[in-house]
């Protein structure tokens, strides 16, 4: 397994965990459309100077690829970047972080799928199990380990959103290493940060809110660069590494990590929950060993049918 593939999405995950506190946070003080808007022009300006650095290299397709791959840009502005964010935003304004999370853990699967189907990629046993384990480590993670909570779940508007959401990021990281393999890591973040940041104007002229309050300043410099410029360059730099339908079970590590931030701000964890944070990465583990497998077969390495 490519470690620095391992280290970008570990870390894209990470960043991403505080967007969900944050979003949660900001949800009585800023509008989704007003935080969408304000946090992609955040990490547009912040990736600027990153992008010209790119330009510079030699080799590098510089920004007449752009204009080669705008309509693909777009695309991915509206799956994974300013659409995906505003309609996760406005989940969040009708549904619990327990529903979001739990509905996130469909994530992986998905992904699997559609890397199965569109891109012909086989999905092993071992590689179900992994995706198996890892989900149901979410499950006893967000529950507590009180399946009360899972019997007392009810589907509201904001858990529709979030299954778009789901569908939206898959087809987004399907497609992203098509793109940015023509325009480059920092261009494709830096575009799509603009584009996100105006389809953010849209909802926002309908509704905009942003009260002027330390937590909203604080909120939108996370979001900004971490949760923005660091996680989707993290996550695109990872799934140019290792295929899609493997990078997306280290989304399951999403609620582990938010569960470490949430203990290290003073709420309470219980023992449980860390065993379901084992499960999550025992499902990652397994996931990731079934793809260096297959990986070893196909290339025809010593040993390779051994390892499974």
């Amino acid at each position: 397994m490519d470690k620095a593939a391992v280290l970008f999405l570990t870390l894209a995950n990470l960043f991403w965990a505080g967007n969900y506190l944050f979003g949660a946070a900001l949800a009585p003080v800023i509008s989704p459309g007003a935080l969408t808007t304000v946090r992609w022009w955040i990490a547009f300006m912040v990736l600027w100077p990153f992008v010209k650095r790119e330009w510079a290299r030699p080799g590098s397709p510089g920004p007449q690829a752009i204009r080669r791959r705008f309509g693909g840009l777009v695309f991915l502005a509206v799956t994974g970047v300013g659409g995906y964010g505003f309609i996760l935003y406005e989940a969040l304004h009708h549904t619990s972080p327990v529903n979001a999370s739990l509905i996130s853990g469909i994530n992986p699967a998905l992904i699997a799928a559609l890397a199965a189907i569109w891109q012909g990629n086989r999905i092993s046993a071992l590689q179900v199990t992994g995706l198996i384990v890892s989900l149901a480590g979410v499950v006893v993670v967000v529950s507590r380990g009180d399946w009360s909570v899972l019997a007392g779940l009810r589907l509201n508007p904001g858990d529709w959103l979030m299954l778009l959401c789901v569908l939206l990021w898959a087809v987004y990281s399907l497609y992203v290493p098509r793109v940015q393999r023509e325009v480059g890591t920092m261009a494709t973040a830096w575009v799509t940060s603009g584009i996100g940041a105006v389809i953010g104007l849209i909802p926002a002229a309908l509704d905009w809110n942003l009260q002027a309050l330390p937590i909203t300043w604080v909120g939108l410099a996370y979001i900004g660069v971490f949760a923005s410029v660091l996680a989707y360059v993290c996550w695109n730099a990872g799934v140019m590494r290792i295929p899609a339908g493997q990078a997306g079970i280290f989304m399951n590590l999403l609620p582990v990590f938010t569960l470490f931030m949430a203990m290290l701000l003073g709420q309470p964890v219980r023992m449980v929950q860390w065993l379901g944070g084992a499960l999550v990465v025992a499902g990652v583990t397994l996931t990731l060993t079934a793809g260096r497998s297959r990986k070893g077969r196909d290339s025809g390495e010593p040993g390779a049918e051994a390892s499974t």
